[in-house]
């Protein structure tokens, strides 16, 4: 792990801010998980929440994305964590004088998808900003580490405000967390190319938006890159949110202790692949690192198969050896997907020139955000009408044969790639 980056201020306040923002908006998500619960008792009402919030990005993602590279992009994540602020704090007064309701929480939800819409790219740009190329892995790790500390915190801590004082209290620390952040982002000196010399309109718009899907189609690497991350929301991460749980709580039907065992694991696994990466990344270039990460992923999921099968379960009389190992697996599984990640990520940075990359990022983030849910239903269906094993190995194997081509690929003759912008 890269410490001494913390030594650039830019970066450290970067990553503190981050830190403060994220631990405030998951005490609320998770506290409007319950108070939803609470309110309606029905999942489906608490599964429209997740769904509504998750459309707006959708849609408005790959737009938002040029006017991220067109404006100030520390202007833009500092107006946007203060517009934040606000809408959170009106939720907060709201909740004080009436009753929430779940049209005052949709309304949330929908405002602030809208806000990360935008948000998301300019941010995304931020790193690679303030730091130099070669520094970007350790950069990046040393973010996702920060980031997986807030996952591991903040559902303890909300979990006891909410239950000790309310959601009232959960949303008045997220509105003041958005405001610290935007007090420390305000000290961030950040590069913005800010390309838009003229006054916006749909030509130029239209033009630009093209322009960002033409680098990710003429450039072999920037694609390669965008299908790994596709392949790893779509294939990787439901068969950890939704192939693990179901094996744990059907299969071999652990307590609700081990499940919180289970959690834990998984986000300790985030951590280590967060402290390794650098590391690694100093032994491997970043397009190996990330086919060999891909492929041991894929090999790791066809192993979690045989924790779906009787012939294996059945062998014990009791479900403890079988957890145990399940648990170490997928605790790998984890370790190694945050070091996808941190290669995604960094190698968008590394190849995407800064003043195209809130676009182009924002593209590769909605089709990977399109993908989870996809994922999930196949996991889902196939539970449903064949064996267990089945869809951990499927995804397997094709996690495997995706990471085996981007390895192929690697070698393979490569024609130079211009990328250029057209200043206006």
């Amino acid at each position: 792990m890269e410490w001494k980056l913390l030594k650039n201020k830019n970066l450290a306040l970067l990553v503190i801010g981050q830190f403060v923002s994220h631990f405030g908006s998951g005490m609320q998500s998770f506290a409007l998980s319950l108070y939803i619960l609470h309110l309606t008792g029905s999942g489906t009402m608490f599964a429209s929440v997740l769904a509504i919030g998750m459309v707006p990005r959708l849609i408005a993602g790959p737009i938002c994305g040029v006017f991220a590279d067109w404006f100030d992009r520390k202007k833009i994540i500092v107006y946007l964590d203060l517009l934040s602020a606000v809408i959170i704090g009106g939720l907060f007064i709201v909740s004080k004088t009436t009753e929430l309701t779940i049209i005052h929480i949709y309304i949330t939800v929908i405002s602030m998808s809208l806000i990360s819409a935008l948000f998301s790219p300019a941010i995304g740009t931020a790193i690679p900003s303030v730091v130099k190329k070669e520094e970007l892995v350790g950069a990046n790790s040393l973010n996702r580490l920060t980031l997986t500390l807030c996952y591991m915190l903040y559902p303890v801590v909300a979990g006891l405000i909410f239950g000790l004082y309310g959601i009232s209290v959960v949303l008045l620390i997220n509105a003041v967390s958005f405001i610290l952040s935007a007090i420390s982002e305000m000290f961030i000196e950040l590069e913005s190319p800010n390309k838009k010399k003229t006054k916006p309109s749909y030509k130029d718009f239209r033009s630009d938006f093209f322009e960002g899907i033409e680098v990710i189609r003429s450039h072999k690497l920037i694609r390669n890159i965008m299908g790994l991350a596709l392949a790893a929301n779509a294939l990787i991460s439901p068969a950890i949110s939704v192939g693990l749980i179901f094996v744990a709580n059907q299969l071999l039907e652990v307590t609700d202790w081990q499940l919180g065992i289970l959690q834990t694991a998984l986000v300790s696994g985030s951590l280590v692949g967060s402290l390794f990466t650098g590391v690694l990344s100093k032994r491997y270039s970043l397009e190996k690192l990330l086919a060999y990460a891909v492929m041991a992923i894929g090999v790791l999921i066809v192993v979690i198969a045989l924790h779906a099968s009787n012939l294996y379960i059945d062998r014990f009389t009791l479900n403890t050896v079988p957890f145990i190992t399940m648990v170490s697996f997928a605790m790998m599984i984890t370790s190694i997907a945050v070091i996808t990640n941190i290669g995604v990520s960094s190698l968008m940075q590394r190849e995407v020139p800064l003043e195209m990359l809130g676009r182009v990022s924002s593209v590769k983030e909605t089709f990977s955000m399109a993908a989870v849910p996809m994922g999930q239903m196949f996991f889902g269906m196939v539970f449903d009408y064949t064996l267990a094993p089945i869809p951990f190995i499927v995804s397997g194997i094709m996690t495997i044969m995706i990471g085996f081509f981007f390895f192929k690929s690697i070698y393979e003759k490569k024609s130079p790639v211009s990328i250029t912008v057209q200043a206006r």
